[in-house]
Protein backbone atom coordinates (compact mmCIF):
# COMPACT_ATOMS: atom_id res chain seq x y z
CA UNK A 1 0.00 0.00 0.00
CA UNK A 2 1.48 3.38 -1.09
CA UNK A 3 1.06 6.30 1.04
CA UNK A 4 0.95 10.12 1.02
CA UNK A 5 4.48 10.07 2.60
CA UNK A 6 5.87 7.29 0.18
CA UNK A 7 4.76 9.48 -2.46
CA UNK A 8 6.18 12.77 -0.64
CA UNK A 9 9.76 10.77 -0.42
CA UNK A 10 9.57 9.87 -4.15
CA UNK A 11 11.38 12.54 -6.06
CA UNK A 12 10.73 13.07 -9.99
CA UNK A 13 12.75 11.88 -12.47
CA UNK A 14 14.78 9.68 -9.57
CA UNK A 15 14.79 5.75 -10.16
CA UNK A 16 13.35 3.72 -7.13
CA UNK A 17 16.10 2.14 -5.13
CA UNK A 18 16.08 -1.30 -3.47
CA UNK A 19 16.81 -1.44 0.34
CA UNK A 20 18.36 -4.11 1.67
CA UNK A 21 19.70 -4.76 5.71
CA UNK A 22 22.86 -7.20 6.08
CA UNK A 23 23.32 -7.20 9.68
CA UNK A 24 23.11 -3.89 11.35
CA UNK A 25 23.82 -1.95 8.14
CA UNK A 26 21.38 -0.68 5.76
CA UNK A 27 21.61 -0.06 1.86
CA UNK A 28 20.68 1.58 -0.68
CA UNK A 29 21.25 0.62 -4.03
CA UNK A 30 20.66 2.86 -7.13
CA UNK A 31 21.23 0.59 -10.15
CA UNK A 32 20.91 2.63 -12.97
CA UNK A 33 22.49 5.31 -11.39
CA UNK A 34 25.35 2.56 -10.34
CA UNK A 35 25.35 4.16 -6.87
CA UNK A 36 25.82 2.69 -3.42
CA UNK A 37 25.18 3.97 0.00
CA UNK A 38 25.97 2.29 3.19
CA UNK A 39 24.38 3.55 6.52
CA UNK A 40 26.14 1.67 9.57
CA UNK A 41 26.12 2.07 13.22
CA UNK A 42 23.43 4.20 13.40
CA UNK A 43 22.41 5.54 16.98
CA UNK A 44 19.64 7.87 18.25
CA UNK A 45 19.87 10.18 20.75
CA UNK A 46 17.42 12.70 21.59
CA UNK A 47 16.77 14.47 18.37
CA UNK A 48 19.68 13.31 16.16
CA UNK A 49 19.77 10.12 14.16
CA UNK A 50 23.44 9.46 13.49
CA UNK A 51 25.33 6.76 10.98
CA UNK A 52 28.07 6.03 9.05
CA UNK A 53 27.75 7.12 5.59
CA UNK A 54 29.92 5.07 2.82
CA UNK A 55 29.04 6.31 -0.60
CA UNK A 56 30.05 3.86 -3.17
CA UNK A 57 29.89 4.07 -7.12
CA UNK A 58 29.11 1.37 -10.07
CA UNK A 59 33.00 0.16 -10.02
CA UNK A 60 32.95 -0.23 -5.83
CA UNK A 61 35.12 2.86 -5.58
CA UNK A 62 34.47 4.77 -2.15
CA UNK A 63 33.83 7.92 -2.87
CA UNK A 64 33.34 9.04 0.55
CA UNK A 65 32.97 7.96 3.93
CA UNK A 66 31.92 9.93 7.12
CA UNK A 67 29.73 10.05 10.20
CA UNK A 68 26.54 12.48 9.72
CA UNK A 69 23.38 13.86 11.42
CA UNK A 70 20.62 11.95 8.76
CA UNK A 71 18.36 14.65 9.81
CA UNK A 72 21.19 17.23 9.95
CA UNK A 73 20.82 19.34 6.63
CA UNK A 74 24.11 20.71 7.34
CA UNK A 75 25.78 17.45 7.65
CA UNK A 76 23.96 15.60 4.51
CA UNK A 77 25.23 19.01 1.94
CA UNK A 78 28.51 18.23 3.40
CA UNK A 79 28.21 14.64 2.04
CA UNK A 80 26.55 15.70 -1.19
CA UNK A 81 29.64 18.31 -1.68
CA UNK A 82 32.35 15.99 -1.11
CA UNK A 83 31.07 13.10 -3.01
CA UNK A 84 30.23 15.94 -5.93
CA UNK A 85 34.04 16.56 -5.83
CA UNK A 86 34.87 13.22 -6.11
CA UNK A 87 32.67 11.72 -8.95
CA UNK A 88 30.99 14.87 -10.08
CA UNK A 89 27.68 14.39 -12.40
CA UNK A 90 25.25 16.84 -10.83
CA UNK A 91 22.80 14.43 -9.33
CA UNK A 92 24.19 13.39 -5.83
CA UNK A 93 21.95 15.61 -3.92
CA UNK A 94 18.43 13.82 -4.70
CA UNK A 95 20.03 10.50 -4.51
CA UNK A 96 21.79 11.43 -0.84
CA UNK A 97 18.84 13.22 0.31
CA UNK A 98 16.32 10.06 -0.71
CA UNK A 99 18.97 7.46 0.58
CA UNK A 100 19.01 9.21 4.24
CA UNK A 101 15.44 9.84 4.61
CA UNK A 102 15.04 5.62 3.72
CA UNK A 103 17.54 4.82 6.14
CA UNK A 104 15.94 6.58 8.55
CA UNK A 105 12.20 5.27 8.06
CA UNK A 106 13.81 2.14 7.69
CA UNK A 107 15.45 2.09 11.40
CA UNK A 108 12.44 4.06 13.02
CA UNK A 109 9.49 1.47 11.41
CA UNK A 110 11.12 -1.83 12.96
CA UNK A 111 9.53 -5.14 12.59
CA UNK A 112 5.70 -5.04 11.58
CA UNK A 113 3.27 -6.53 14.00
CA UNK A 114 2.06 -9.87 12.77
CA UNK A 115 -0.82 -12.27 13.89
CA UNK A 116 0.20 -15.20 16.04
CA UNK A 117 -1.48 -18.93 15.01
CA UNK A 118 -1.94 -21.94 17.17
CA UNK A 119 0.38 -24.55 15.15
CA UNK A 120 2.31 -27.34 16.54
CA UNK A 121 5.88 -26.99 16.23
CA UNK A 122 8.26 -28.49 13.12
CA UNK A 123 9.93 -31.55 14.55
CA UNK A 124 12.84 -31.80 12.04
CA UNK A 125 13.60 -27.76 12.57
CA UNK A 126 13.60 -27.97 16.66
CA UNK A 127 16.81 -29.22 17.69
CA UNK A 128 20.18 -29.25 16.18
CA UNK A 129 20.87 -32.06 18.72
CA UNK A 130 18.04 -33.61 19.67
CA UNK A 131 16.53 -32.61 23.34
CA UNK A 132 19.87 -30.77 24.64
CA UNK A 133 20.57 -28.04 21.37
CA UNK A 134 17.28 -26.44 20.43
CA UNK A 135 17.82 -24.83 16.91
CA UNK A 136 17.96 -20.74 16.61
CA UNK A 137 18.52 -20.46 20.01
CA UNK A 138 21.16 -20.18 22.54
CA UNK A 139 22.71 -22.87 24.79
CA UNK A 140 25.48 -22.27 26.87
CA UNK A 141 27.80 -25.54 27.68
CA UNK A 142 30.02 -24.65 30.93
CA UNK A 143 32.35 -26.46 32.50
CA UNK A 144 35.97 -26.09 34.22
CA UNK A 145 39.14 -25.45 32.00
CA UNK A 146 40.29 -28.07 30.13
CA UNK A 147 36.79 -29.85 30.85
CA UNK A 148 36.90 -30.27 26.61
CA UNK A 149 34.51 -27.86 25.59
CA UNK A 150 36.30 -26.29 22.41
CA UNK A 151 36.80 -30.15 21.10
CA UNK A 152 33.00 -30.52 21.98
CA UNK A 153 32.15 -27.44 19.97
CA UNK A 154 34.20 -28.43 17.06
CA UNK A 155 33.25 -31.86 17.04
CA UNK A 156 29.12 -30.56 16.41
CA UNK A 157 30.16 -28.50 14.06
CA UNK A 158 31.75 -30.80 12.26
CA UNK A 159 28.95 -33.89 12.60
CA UNK A 160 26.64 -30.97 11.24
CA UNK A 161 28.72 -29.91 8.27
CA UNK A 162 29.68 -33.58 7.19
CA UNK A 163 26.65 -35.27 8.22
CA UNK A 164 28.44 -37.52 10.61
CA UNK A 165 26.81 -38.16 13.62
CA UNK A 166 29.21 -38.58 16.65
CA UNK A 167 26.91 -42.10 17.31
CA UNK A 168 23.24 -43.09 17.41
CA UNK A 169 22.68 -40.64 20.09
CA UNK A 170 24.44 -37.65 19.10
CA UNK A 171 23.20 -37.05 15.63
CA UNK A 172 23.09 -33.22 14.70
CA UNK A 173 20.65 -31.25 11.95
CA UNK A 174 22.46 -30.14 8.62
CA UNK A 175 24.73 -27.13 8.75
CA UNK A 176 26.28 -24.67 6.27
CA UNK A 177 28.45 -22.44 7.62
CA UNK A 178 30.28 -22.14 11.31
CA UNK A 179 31.33 -19.42 13.39
CA UNK A 180 33.69 -19.06 15.84
CA UNK A 181 34.10 -16.49 17.64
CA UNK A 182 37.21 -16.87 19.48
CA UNK A 183 38.26 -14.83 23.08
CA UNK A 184 40.55 -17.61 24.41
CA UNK A 185 42.89 -19.07 22.00
CA UNK A 186 44.20 -17.91 18.17
CA UNK A 187 43.55 -19.76 14.76
CA UNK A 188 46.46 -21.75 14.51
CA UNK A 189 45.15 -23.84 17.77
CA UNK A 190 41.60 -23.63 15.94
CA UNK A 191 43.06 -25.16 13.20
CA UNK A 192 45.35 -28.05 14.43
CA UNK A 193 42.67 -29.00 16.54
CA UNK A 194 40.10 -29.15 13.55
CA UNK A 195 42.99 -30.80 12.13
CA UNK A 196 43.33 -33.57 14.85
CA UNK A 197 39.32 -34.13 14.65
CA UNK A 198 39.19 -34.38 10.85
CA UNK A 199 42.07 -36.99 10.60
CA UNK A 200 40.22 -38.67 13.02
CA UNK A 201 37.05 -39.15 11.22
CA UNK A 202 38.81 -39.51 8.18
CA UNK A 203 37.08 -36.69 5.99
CA UNK A 204 37.09 -32.73 6.11
CA UNK A 205 34.64 -29.91 5.52
CA UNK A 206 34.15 -28.10 2.48
CA UNK A 207 36.80 -24.94 2.62
CA UNK A 208 35.14 -22.04 4.02
CA UNK A 209 32.43 -23.62 5.78
CA UNK A 210 33.86 -22.93 8.95
CA UNK A 211 35.18 -19.34 9.94
CA UNK A 212 37.23 -17.97 12.77
CA UNK A 213 37.11 -14.27 14.06
CA UNK A 214 39.83 -13.49 16.86
CA UNK A 215 37.85 -11.58 19.30
CA UNK A 216 39.95 -9.21 21.36
CA UNK A 217 37.19 -6.65 22.75
CA UNK A 218 34.20 -7.45 24.63
CA UNK A 219 31.04 -9.24 22.36
CA UNK A 220 29.45 -5.55 22.46
CA UNK A 221 32.21 -3.26 20.78
CA UNK A 222 31.84 -6.01 18.29
CA UNK A 223 28.42 -7.32 17.86
CA UNK A 224 27.57 -4.96 14.89
CA UNK A 225 30.14 -6.38 13.19
CA UNK A 226 30.01 -10.01 14.13
CA UNK A 227 26.29 -9.74 12.93
CA UNK A 228 26.98 -8.46 9.29
CA UNK A 229 29.58 -11.46 9.17
CA UNK A 230 26.58 -13.97 10.11
CA UNK A 231 24.34 -12.43 7.29
CA UNK A 232 26.90 -11.96 4.64
CA UNK A 233 27.90 -15.49 4.78
CA UNK A 234 24.81 -17.18 5.74
CA UNK A 235 26.15 -18.07 8.70
CA UNK A 236 23.73 -20.97 10.88
CA UNK A 237 25.32 -21.92 13.87
CA UNK A 238 27.84 -19.66 15.64
CA UNK A 239 30.05 -20.88 18.62
CA UNK A 240 31.05 -18.13 21.03
CA UNK A 241 34.62 -19.38 23.18
CA UNK A 242 33.88 -18.08 26.40
CA UNK A 243 31.08 -16.17 27.57
CA UNK A 244 33.39 -14.42 30.82
CA UNK A 245 35.73 -12.60 27.99
CA UNK A 246 33.04 -11.62 25.97
CA UNK A 247 31.21 -9.93 28.68
CA UNK A 248 34.20 -7.74 29.56
CA UNK A 249 36.20 -7.01 32.80
CA UNK A 250 33.77 -8.01 35.35
CA UNK A 251 31.90 -10.96 34.08
CA UNK A 252 30.16 -11.48 37.08
CA UNK A 253 28.31 -8.41 36.86
CA UNK A 254 24.62 -8.91 36.10
CA UNK A 255 24.57 -6.11 33.34
CA UNK A 256 27.73 -7.61 31.54
CA UNK A 257 26.55 -10.97 31.52
CA UNK A 258 23.21 -10.00 30.17
CA UNK A 259 24.72 -7.83 27.52
CA UNK A 260 26.93 -10.69 26.11
CA UNK A 261 24.33 -12.64 26.57
CA UNK A 262 21.63 -10.58 24.40
CA UNK A 263 24.12 -9.70 22.18
CA UNK A 264 24.72 -13.65 21.21
CA UNK A 265 20.66 -14.05 20.86
CA UNK A 266 20.13 -11.07 18.25
CA UNK A 267 22.73 -13.13 15.88
CA UNK A 268 19.44 -15.00 14.94
CA UNK A 269 21.13 -18.56 14.53
CA UNK A 270 21.95 -21.49 17.28
CA UNK A 271 24.34 -20.38 19.09
CA UNK A 272 26.48 -22.42 21.46
CA UNK A 273 28.34 -20.61 24.20
CA UNK A 274 31.05 -22.13 26.16
CA UNK A 275 31.54 -20.84 30.06
CA UNK A 276 33.08 -21.70 33.02
CA UNK A 277 32.71 -22.36 36.18
CA UNK A 278 34.39 -21.16 40.00
CA UNK A 279 36.95 -22.86 41.52
CA UNK A 280 34.40 -24.20 44.36
CA UNK A 281 32.06 -25.83 41.75
CA UNK A 282 34.64 -27.47 39.89
CA UNK A 283 35.71 -29.09 42.92
CA UNK A 284 32.38 -30.27 44.21
CA UNK A 285 30.24 -33.36 42.90
CA UNK A 286 27.22 -31.46 43.47
CA UNK A 287 25.71 -29.86 40.28
CA UNK A 288 27.40 -26.25 38.98
CA UNK A 289 26.00 -23.35 37.41
CA UNK A 290 28.12 -21.34 34.85
CA UNK A 291 30.39 -18.38 36.30
CA UNK A 292 28.74 -15.34 36.68
CA UNK A 293 25.07 -13.57 36.95
CA UNK A 294 21.92 -15.57 37.36
CA UNK A 295 20.79 -14.21 33.92
CA UNK A 296 23.14 -16.97 32.39
CA UNK A 297 20.97 -19.43 33.33
CA UNK A 298 17.38 -18.00 32.63
CA UNK A 299 18.24 -16.36 29.36
CA UNK A 300 19.93 -19.53 28.10
CA UNK A 301 17.22 -22.32 26.46
CA UNK A 302 19.43 -24.96 27.38
CA UNK A 303 22.32 -25.46 29.67
CA UNK A 304 24.77 -28.01 29.78
CA UNK A 305 27.37 -29.36 32.53
CA UNK A 306 30.36 -30.24 30.91
CA UNK A 307 32.75 -32.46 33.16
CA UNK A 308 36.18 -34.23 31.91
CA UNK A 309 37.97 -37.59 33.10
CA UNK A 310 41.12 -37.74 31.98
CA UNK A 311 42.32 -41.26 31.16
CA UNK A 312 45.39 -43.31 29.33
CA UNK A 313 45.51 -41.11 26.03
CA UNK A 314 41.62 -40.80 26.32
CA UNK A 315 39.45 -38.50 27.62
CA UNK A 316 35.80 -38.82 28.60
CA UNK A 317 33.63 -35.67 28.91
CA UNK A 318 30.38 -36.47 30.90
CA UNK A 319 27.12 -34.02 30.02
CA UNK A 320 24.53 -33.42 32.48
CA UNK A 321 20.94 -31.33 31.12
CA UNK A 322 21.18 -29.04 33.99
CA UNK A 323 18.20 -26.41 32.42
CA UNK A 324 15.88 -26.39 29.70
CA UNK A 325 12.35 -25.23 29.27
CA UNK A 326 11.72 -28.96 28.07
CA UNK A 327 12.52 -32.31 29.33
CA UNK A 328 15.97 -32.37 30.51
CA UNK A 329 17.66 -35.60 29.18
CA UNK A 330 19.26 -37.89 30.85
CA UNK A 331 23.33 -37.78 31.23
CA UNK A 332 25.48 -38.57 28.29
CA UNK A 333 28.99 -38.76 27.39
CA UNK A 334 31.08 -38.02 24.31
CA UNK A 335 34.52 -39.75 24.55
CA UNK A 336 37.83 -38.24 22.74
CA UNK A 337 40.69 -40.73 21.90
CA UNK A 338 44.22 -39.48 21.34
CA UNK A 339 46.09 -41.05 18.41
CA UNK A 340 50.22 -41.20 19.05
CA UNK A 341 49.64 -39.83 15.38
CA UNK A 342 47.83 -36.44 16.73
CA UNK A 343 44.41 -37.87 15.53
CA UNK A 344 41.36 -37.64 17.61
CA UNK A 345 38.72 -39.93 17.48
CA UNK A 346 35.50 -39.17 18.45
CA UNK A 347 32.18 -41.57 19.85
CA UNK A 348 29.45 -41.86 22.54
CA UNK A 349 30.85 -42.92 26.30
CA UNK A 350 29.71 -43.69 29.46
CA UNK A 351 28.66 -41.20 31.38
CA UNK A 352 30.16 -40.75 35.38
CA UNK A 353 26.77 -40.87 36.84
CA UNK A 354 28.41 -38.96 40.25
CA UNK A 355 27.70 -35.47 38.49
CA UNK A 356 24.10 -36.26 37.43
CA UNK A 357 21.45 -35.05 39.40
CA UNK A 358 20.48 -36.53 43.19
CA UNK A 359 17.29 -37.76 41.60
CA UNK A 360 19.36 -39.51 38.18
CA UNK A 361 21.90 -41.01 41.26
CA UNK A 362 19.49 -42.20 43.42
CA UNK A 363 17.68 -44.32 41.41
CA UNK A 364 20.65 -45.33 39.29
CA UNK A 365 21.76 -46.77 42.82
CA UNK A 366 18.41 -48.22 43.31
CA UNK A 367 18.66 -50.18 40.16
CA UNK A 368 20.97 -52.94 41.81
CA UNK A 369 18.09 -53.59 44.70
CA UNK A 370 16.12 -52.13 47.25
CA UNK A 371 18.72 -49.87 49.91
CA UNK A 372 17.97 -48.10 53.31
CA UNK A 373 18.41 -44.00 53.14
CA UNK A 374 21.53 -44.76 55.26
CA UNK A 375 22.91 -47.04 52.49
CA UNK A 376 22.52 -44.05 49.84
CA UNK A 377 23.94 -41.05 51.76
CA UNK A 378 26.72 -43.31 52.19
CA UNK A 379 27.56 -44.39 48.67
CA UNK A 380 26.26 -41.25 47.17
CA UNK A 381 28.36 -38.73 49.66
CA UNK A 382 25.30 -36.83 50.16
CA UNK A 383 23.82 -35.63 53.74
CA UNK A 384 21.23 -38.47 54.92
CA UNK A 385 18.39 -35.56 55.54
CA UNK A 386 19.05 -34.50 51.71
CA UNK A 387 18.81 -38.16 50.51
CA UNK A 388 15.38 -38.66 52.23
CA UNK A 389 13.83 -35.62 50.87
CA UNK A 390 14.58 -36.45 47.73
CA UNK A 391 13.16 -40.06 48.02
CA UNK A 392 10.06 -38.30 49.18
CA UNK A 393 9.97 -36.25 46.27
CA UNK A 394 10.61 -39.50 43.89
CA UNK A 395 7.45 -40.61 45.80
CA UNK A 396 5.31 -38.79 44.98
CA UNK A 397 6.24 -38.67 41.27
CA UNK A 398 5.40 -42.94 41.56
CA UNK A 399 9.30 -43.35 40.98
CA UNK A 400 10.05 -45.08 44.32
CA UNK A 401 8.07 -47.30 46.86
CA UNK A 402 8.71 -48.01 50.54
CA UNK A 403 9.56 -51.60 51.02
CA UNK A 404 8.39 -52.96 54.28
CA UNK A 405 6.34 -51.44 57.46
CA UNK A 406 7.41 -49.23 60.18
CA UNK A 407 7.58 -52.50 62.18
CA UNK A 408 11.01 -51.81 64.30
CA UNK A 409 10.12 -48.31 65.21
CA UNK A 410 11.66 -44.96 64.42
CA UNK A 411 15.18 -46.46 65.04
CA UNK A 412 15.11 -48.82 62.07
CA UNK A 413 15.29 -47.05 58.52
CA UNK A 414 12.42 -48.44 55.81
CA UNK A 415 14.18 -50.01 52.76
CA UNK A 416 13.17 -47.75 49.40
CA UNK A 417 13.16 -49.22 45.84
CA UNK A 418 12.27 -48.92 42.54
CA UNK A 419 8.75 -48.45 41.44
CA UNK A 420 7.57 -51.52 39.19
CA UNK A 421 7.37 -49.08 35.70
CA UNK A 422 10.93 -48.09 36.10
CA UNK A 423 12.82 -51.22 35.87
CA UNK A 424 13.33 -51.86 32.61
CA UNK A 425 14.81 -48.61 30.92
CA UNK A 426 16.30 -47.51 28.19
CA UNK A 427 19.14 -45.40 28.61
CA UNK A 428 19.08 -43.07 25.46
CA UNK A 429 15.60 -42.07 26.87
CA UNK A 430 14.21 -40.47 29.32
CA UNK A 431 15.27 -43.14 31.96
CA UNK A 432 12.22 -42.62 34.70
CA UNK A 433 9.77 -41.57 32.34
CA UNK A 434 10.00 -38.04 34.49
CA UNK A 435 11.61 -34.47 33.77
CA UNK A 436 14.68 -34.93 36.14
CA UNK A 437 14.97 -32.20 38.58
CA UNK A 438 18.30 -30.80 40.33
CA UNK A 439 17.84 -31.20 44.23
CA UNK A 440 15.95 -28.72 45.66
CA UNK A 441 13.80 -27.62 42.29
CA UNK A 442 10.19 -28.27 42.87
CA UNK A 443 9.13 -26.34 39.73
Amino acid sequence: MVTAVDLALKPTGVEDPVVKTIGDSIFVVWKARGAVLEFTRLSEHHDALSAEVTVSNANGTELHWARVNLASTQGRAAIVKAVEEAEPTGDWRPIIERSSRLAAKHVRTGEPAVALEPRPPIEAARWLVEGWIPYRQLTVLFGDGGAGKSYIALSLALAGLLQRPISARWRVAPIRRVLYLDWESDRDEQDYRLWQLCVGLGSKPMPGTILHRTMRRRLTDEITEVRGEVARHEIDFVIADSLAPASGPEPEHADAALSALVALRSLACTVLCLAHVNKLQADSKAPARPYGSVHIQNLARSTIEARGDEGDGETTVSLYHRKTNRKKCPPGAIRFVFDASGAIRVSSGEPDTGGASLAFQILEALKSGPKKPGQLAEELDIVPATIKKALQRLENRDNVVRIGGESGGKSKEQQWGLAVRNRDTNRDSDPFGVPLREPGDES
